[in-house]
């Protein structure tokens, strides 16, 4: 993923607030104004992007708020822990407070489980 500049107002010529270096960042909508979109992560920082620079595969990520665990789904089996800041790709809610999802560990190693919903933003 190339870097993507966060700006502090609609347009290229105004300062950059960060620079957004993970893909699949999960981000709020906030406005949209001519080509430019604002938006909120999971902090509530705001910015603006070029419309160009968002776009969304049909999946929906999160980004976990606190560590947490991911748990096997019939059992309370604990298949890895998941540091804050981690980004998880959504697949489905079990009910109000665990979602179904697939974290992605620095190995590559794909593992599907649960999560509470309340370590998540970006549902």
């Amino acid at each position: 993923m190339r870097a993507i500049r966060i700006r502090k107002g609609p347009n290229s010529k105004t300062l950059v607030a960060c620079i957004l270096t993970k893909s699949n960042y999960p981000l709020k909508v906030v406005q949209k104004y001519d080509n430019w979109i604002q938006i909120a992560d999971h902090e509530n920082t705001l910015g603006w992007v070029h419309k160009s620079f968002v776009t969304s595969n049909g999946k929906r990520y999160g980004v976990t708020t606190s560590a947490c665990l991911l748990t096997q789904k019939d059992s309370n089996r604990i298949l890895a822990e998941v540091p804050s800041g981690f980004i998880v790709t959504l697949l489905h809610k079990i009910d109000k407070n665990w979602f179904v999802l697939i974290k992605d560990p620095t190995d590559n190693k794909k593992m599907t489980g649960l999560i509470p919903c309340a370590a998540v933003w970006g549902e």
